[in-house]
Protein backbone atom coordinates (compact mmCIF):
# COMPACT_ATOMS: atom_id res chain seq x y z
CA UNK A 1 0.00 0.00 0.00
CA UNK A 2 1.13 3.34 -0.38
CA UNK A 3 1.46 5.90 2.05
CA UNK A 4 0.55 9.05 -0.09
CA UNK A 5 -3.12 9.84 -1.28
CA UNK A 6 -4.88 7.46 1.35
CA UNK A 7 -7.39 9.22 3.43
CA UNK A 8 -10.91 9.40 2.78
CA UNK A 9 -12.30 11.54 5.11
CA UNK A 10 -10.76 14.84 5.92
CA UNK A 11 -12.37 17.75 8.36
CA UNK A 12 -11.80 21.56 6.97
CA UNK A 13 -12.75 24.30 8.40
CA UNK A 14 -12.88 27.76 7.68
CA UNK A 15 -10.95 30.47 9.54
CA UNK A 16 -8.89 33.31 9.33
CA UNK A 17 -4.80 33.07 8.75
CA UNK A 18 -2.86 36.53 9.43
CA UNK A 19 -6.66 38.46 8.63
CA UNK A 20 -7.47 36.47 5.68
CA UNK A 21 -10.14 34.14 5.35
CA UNK A 22 -8.18 30.22 5.05
CA UNK A 23 -9.92 27.03 4.32
CA UNK A 24 -8.12 24.06 5.58
CA UNK A 25 -7.19 21.94 9.14
CA UNK A 26 -7.32 23.14 12.78
CA UNK A 27 -4.20 23.70 14.49
CA UNK A 28 -3.36 20.79 16.62
CA UNK A 29 -5.24 21.67 19.72
CA UNK A 30 -6.61 23.96 19.18
CA UNK A 31 -10.46 25.67 18.30
CA UNK A 32 -9.45 28.75 17.30
CA UNK A 33 -7.11 28.67 14.70
CA UNK A 34 -6.82 27.04 11.24
CA UNK A 35 -3.85 26.30 8.88
CA UNK A 36 -4.41 26.97 5.06
CA UNK A 37 -4.36 24.04 2.97
CA UNK A 38 -3.10 24.34 -0.29
CA UNK A 39 -1.86 20.88 -1.02
CA UNK A 40 -1.82 17.53 1.21
CA UNK A 41 -0.51 13.87 0.61
CA UNK A 42 -2.57 12.30 2.70
CA UNK A 43 -5.91 13.28 0.86
CA UNK A 44 -7.52 11.60 -2.09
CA UNK A 45 -5.99 13.54 -4.85
CA UNK A 46 -9.92 14.24 -6.06
CA UNK A 47 -9.97 16.32 -2.86
CA UNK A 48 -7.83 19.00 -3.93
CA UNK A 49 -9.72 20.07 -6.91
CA UNK A 50 -13.13 20.65 -4.69
CA UNK A 51 -11.54 22.36 -2.35
CA UNK A 52 -9.82 25.17 -4.42
CA UNK A 53 -13.31 25.53 -5.86
CA UNK A 54 -14.80 26.06 -2.38
CA UNK A 55 -12.12 28.21 -1.72
CA UNK A 56 -12.90 30.10 -4.96
CA UNK A 57 -15.95 30.00 -4.16
CA UNK A 58 -15.66 31.34 -0.38
CA UNK A 59 -13.53 34.14 -1.11
CA UNK A 60 -16.42 35.76 -3.86
CA UNK A 61 -18.84 35.55 -1.33
CA UNK A 62 -16.56 35.92 2.04
CA UNK A 63 -18.83 39.17 2.82
CA UNK A 64 -22.30 37.37 3.28
CA UNK A 65 -20.62 34.47 5.34
CA UNK A 66 -20.70 34.74 9.13
CA UNK A 67 -17.24 33.17 9.48
CA UNK A 68 -16.33 33.89 13.12
CA UNK A 69 -13.27 35.63 13.88
CA UNK A 70 -10.72 34.52 16.49
CA UNK A 71 -11.46 37.80 18.99
CA UNK A 72 -15.54 37.63 18.54
CA UNK A 73 -18.18 35.42 19.96
CA UNK A 74 -19.94 35.83 16.69
CA UNK A 75 -20.19 33.52 13.38
CA UNK A 76 -20.14 30.10 12.25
Amino acid sequence: PSPWFYRNKMEFAFGFERGDLAIGLRRKGRFYGVVKLEECFLMNEAVGPVLAAVRAWAAENSAQLPLEKDDLSVGL
